[in-house]
């Protein structure tokens, strides 16, 4: 039925997770008995692309470093444990680049097209230390006012916050959607975040500019933390890791309390877009 066919964009920067995360679900999917929420019932007819990212995430790599291959659009029919309900879900994987380059209004037209048809956003950020308290204004020193257009004319998307980057390619993705759909944010890198609030609170105190944006503009939002690599990588703990991921306990969500089923944010984004 035309109504289960969702499609979903999954936005992030480059290096925000995107297809670690991918490659985390396909990899535990395919070993079965995950006791996710939601499981493959049909597998795309080519998965070059899912298997080389299952492979980087099986092998403790980093994805940037060994995935050559170019992104594709990824097919899943998945099921629903809790409605029982077969659902096709559209993926596109458009490179970090992709997104960035929005920022400086070079909009690519599949892009568009995406933003237009989506029933439902997955929105990665990498977290780093250095990010809290500080997502919102630079500090800087006083300038000359030729100094201010001499910086001006050389400054660069990269050279802004990323935090600053997110929140101006959420407002461009809001200003192209035609409903108020269905948001999943999701923090990477979340084993490096130390504390006991649920990501909510954690988000308001940390980045209260990026959560009252969003809370603003969105009405249909959930927080997550996501640690989809499980840990740093290190050779050291190299036996470590594999008990994790053989135990299905390496990659994991967190709301208010862990989880290790990663595929929480899909199965919230699928059934508040039904």
């Amino acid at each position: 039925m035309m109504d289960d066919i969702k499609k979903c964009l999954i936005v992030g920067l480059p290096n925000a997770g995107k297809s670690t995360y991918i490659g985390a679900f396909w990899a535990i999917e395919k070993d079965g008995d995950t006791g996710h929420k939601l499981t493959c019932k049909k597998y795309p007819s080519d998965t070059t692309y899912l298997d080389a990212l299952k492979k980087s995430w099986l092998e403790q790599t980093p994805v940037n470093r060994t995935v050559n291959i170019e992104p594709q659009e990824i097919h899943l029919t998945l099921y629903s444990e809790q409605t029982g309900k077969e659902l096709e879900l559209h993926i596109p994987d458009f490179k970090g680049e992709v997104f960035q380059r929005i920022l400086s209004n070079n909009v690519a037209d599949k892009v568009a097209q995406w933003c237009k048809e989506t029933d439902c956003i997955l929105f990665f950020i990498k977290y780093t230390a250095e990010d809290v308290l500080q997502d919102e204004i630079d500090e800087v020193e006083p300038t000359s006012n030729e100094n201010i257009r001499r910086e001006s004319a050389i400054m660069k998307v990269e050279d802004i916050s990323e935090w600053i980057q997110n929140v101006m390619l959420l407002k461009f993705l809001h200003s192209k959607m035609n409903n108020d759909i269905p948001l999943a944010i999701c923090i990477s890198a979340w084993d490096k975040v130390e504390t006991e609030y649920p990501i909510d609170s954690w988000m308001q105190i940390n980045h209260p500019f990026f959560f009252n944006f969003i809370n603003h503009h969105f009405s249909n939002v959930k927080f997550y933390g996501i640690s989809a690599q499980g840990l740093e990588y290190d050779d050291a703990k190299i036996d470590e890791y594999q008990l994790l991921t053989e135990r299905k306990q390496r990659a994991y969500i967190y709301t208010d309390k862990k989880s290790y089923d990663i595929t929480e944010p899909f199965n919230f984004l699928i059934s508040q877009s039904l």
